[in-house]
């Protein structure tokens, strides 16, 4: 396809194109997206195969479509070395069902002195939620005093540590005796509470379902008996969500200074909608509200498991392209701020995001509307997982109907401050990879 167009070597590449497209995609596939010049693949309707050979031949080839992954050519694979994310399709399903409760809890809940190996720690069911009782032993010569663990008057382990451990003990209880180690009560609640967000059912059926599952597992099974059992059992992991009142205009945020305030001095408009008519009603409804979720917390969980780490120093050893920028490592402005900052750059796990919006309406065609959320990449990780669903983080909800246009950056003040606040402040988080508390001090964020 590099030969000159309308020259017998250009003439036999289409055809041979032609032949790979029909013989790849099959005889039932009767038509094709066309990567001539003019169409690019997706500036028309597929088209029938006589056609594609037509326009390839009149318009030429479209000379950036060199992996020709519509007409049946497999990806190529890339070239740089990274490790993949863990698959739950593995042959130790017994072992992988313990490693990821493991990490669950390290990322969550910190990791726990002592319980290294998970298999051993499957003992005595605890309910999650409560603590544990003043003056309990809980192991030969030790006691718990205000739910702190204390031997020969020493603290030995303080309430957080003990009752972690607890959840840790209960949530890799089997399902009930005798099933397989892969049905957990941990996994089996998530599972249930992931049904229910998925297909929308109420508080009220979680509870008869879960009272029902009660009844006919075998006797001493360990599933919560009611949907407020098993929330309690998930609250630890839920992350943060801030709730922020905005002005009806977009004029400021209900934060800080405004906190209290009932309306905007200079647009005069209120923060409370108007009740109903007739409403008796003193509850009050705010005209805007975004939904901030803090970024913090995330990189902190994001260190707590192992193989994370690991992928975040990935940068730091691939070689660099001089022809093409695979990843933005290979950029001039990394290495911009390399100069710039080299202090920043000196530490590798110091983290690298970038972030990007646009508005899109979640309602359909049919009205007008426009929600802006907000994303955030981490540019440590390599290529095939930076930009991938488990690694991108939503972090502003801006809400509609109109979108925020040029007063976008009343809104991302949160943002902000929760950034500026990584890049001076000091915040220790263990890094599970060479398990070491890592002084997370620098974030730094590239505008998309």
């Amino acid at each position: 396809m590099t030969a000159r167009k309308g020259s017998p070597q250009w003439i036999a590449g289409v055809q041979s194109f032609i032949q790979f497209a029909t013989k790849s995609l099959g005889e039932g596939i009767k038509e094709f997206r066309c990567p001539c010049v003019k169409c690019k693949n997706y500036n028309s309707l597929p088209k029938c195969i006589d056609v594609v050979h037509g326009d390839i031949l009149y318009y030429g080839f479209y000379s950036q479509y060199r992996t020709w992954i519509h007409h049946g050519e497999r990806p190529r694979v890339n070239n740089i070395q990274a490790r993949t994310l863990p698959s739950n399709n593995v042959l130790n399903q017994e072992a992988a069902s313990f490693t990821r409760i493991f990490d669950l809890f390290n990322e969550t809940l910190g990791r726990v002195d002592g319980l290294d190996n998970p298999e051993d720690q499957v003992g005595t069911t605890v309910e999650v939620g409560t603590a544990v009782e003043v003056g309990t032993a809980v192991e030969d010569g030790t006691s718990v005093e205000d739910g702190t663990v204390v031997e020969d008057g020493n603290v030995v382990e303080d309430r957080a540590t003990v009752n972690r451990r607890k959840r840790l003990k209960d949530a890799v209880q089997p399902l009930f005796p005798g099933c397989d180690a892969e049905h957990t009560k941990l996994l089996a609640t998530v599972e249930l509470l992931s049904m229910q967000a998925r297909y929308q059912c109420s508080d009220v059926f979680m509870t008869e379902l879960f009272g029902y599952l009660k009844i006919i597992l075998p006797e001493w099974n360990t599933l919560p008996s009611n949907f407020r059992k098993a929330k309690d059992m998930i609250n630890p992991f839920q992350l943060p969500v801030h709730i922020i009142h905005a002005c009806i205009n977009d004029c400021i945020l209900y934060r800080k200074e405004y906190v209290n305030e009932d309306k905007f001095p200079k647009c005069g408009e209120s923060r409370w909608q108007k009740p109903p008519e007739g409403s008796t009603s003193t509850k009050k409804v705010p005209m805007k509200r975004l939904r901030y979720f803090p970024v913090t917390e995330r990189l902190q969980r994001m260190y707590g498991t192992a193989w994370i780490p690991e992928l975040m120093t990935w940068y730091a050893k691939v070689e660099e392209s001089a022809t093409h920028m695979r990843h933005p490592v290979d950029s001039s402005q990394w290495k911009s701020i390399d100069m710039k900052w080299p202090d920043f750059s000196e530490e590798k796990r110091n983290v690298r995001l970038g972030l990007a919006t646009d508005g899109f309406n979640p309602f359909g065609m049919m009205s007008v509307h426009s929600t802006w959320p907000v994303m955030l990449t981490c540019y440590n990780l390599p290529p095939s997982e930076c930009t991938s669903m488990d690694f991108t983080m939503l972090t502003l909800l801006i809400p509609g109907p109109l979108g925020p246009n040029h007063n976008i950056d009343v809104y991302l003040h949160p943002l902000i401050d929760e950034l500026i606040d990584l890049w001076t402040l000091c915040g220790n988080v263990r890094c599970a990879y060479k398990d070491i508390l890592y002084n997370e001090s620098n974030v730094i964020v590239v505008y998309t």
